[in-house]
């Protein structure tokens, strides 16, 4: 269906109170808000491209969502960095309520598929479109169930 790359965003007055990273062992001292798959309840690890002898680094959660849209909400409003989707931070970082940082270590991509079920093996009233997409090497799947009755 379509792909997209991570970009590492914040606002402008959250980067004016605490600096801007320079390079991802700077994210230590930020706060970094992360997103938890709601199938595991684990954190997403954010996939900064780096050199396989450097370690990994561990970010702090100043706050977690398994929802885009409220992560995004959250760093327009100030309150640190974030790791989506270009296609979710497109118009905020166009409109100049969000910037960009670590551009040199987001070259992670993903790949969207669209998996519909066969015709009479959905349960009546329930249309069940499955988005998925991999994010370092795992699968988040979201169920979408139509408001109205589909017969």
């Amino acid at each position: 269906m379509g792909s997209s790359r991570f970009l590492y965003v914040g606002s402008f007055d959250y980067f004016a109170q605490r600096g801007i990273p320079m390079c991802p062992e700077d994210l230590v001292r930020h706060d970094c808000l992360l997103h938890r798959f709601p199938t595991t309840g684990t954190l997403e690890k954010w996939p900064l491209t780096r050199a396989a002898s450097k370690p990994e680094v561990r970010l702090s959660a100043s706050m977690t969502s398994n929802h885009v849209e409220t992560l995004l909400h959250m760093v327009v409003q100030g309150h640190g960095i974030a790791c989506l989707p270009d296609f979710a931070v497109k118009q905020a970082v166009a409109d100049g309520a969000l910037r960009t940082v670590l551009d040199d270590w987001a070259n992670c991509c993903s790949t969207f598929q669209v998996l519909w079920p066969p015709i009479g093996s959905c349960h009546p009233g329930f249309g069940n479109l499955s988005i998925s997409w991999p994010r370092t090497c795992s699968w988040n799947r979201i169920a979408i169930r139509p408001s109205v009755r589909i017969e």
